[in-house]
């Protein structure tokens, strides 16, 4: 939700970043997306982004759309699925970045091989 958007964002700020921030991101399509991607719209320098897996996940086109309204200058790159862009994202990260996987119970769920 935004709020805790908004807390994720608060709270990286106090960590004094000093490498990349990759987003692995997606998000249900009854969401607030826009609420939940422009509190860390300055902190992430790369998104990955993969519809979600279930029957409410919002489309690549509705992901995509609320970030560029966000953030213009966002690179984003779309991805099949969760697994394939949370692998780009860790292999892209380098010592001292940062890969955050948010925007939902399911992201998170999605993101990993051996799933939770």
């Amino acid at each position: 939700n935004p709020a805790a958007a908004q807390l994720l964002a608060n709270t990286l700020k106090q960590t004094q970043l000093k490498g990349t921030v990759y987003a692995v991101f997606s998000a249900l399509a009854d969401k607030d997306i826009d609420g939940i991607v422009t509190p860390l719209c300055e902190l992430i320098t790369h998104w990955h982004v993969a519809p979600l897996n279930v029957e409410r996940g919002a489309t690549m086109q509705v992901l995509a759309e609320a970030i560029h309204r966000a953030c213009p200058q966002a690179l984003i790159t779309q991805h099949p699925d969760l697994i394939q862009a949370s692998g780009m994202a860790n292999q892209q990260a380098k010592t001292g970045d940062i890969v955050l996987t948010y925007g939902s119970f399911y992201t998170v769920a999605q993101s990993c091989p051996q799933g939770l």
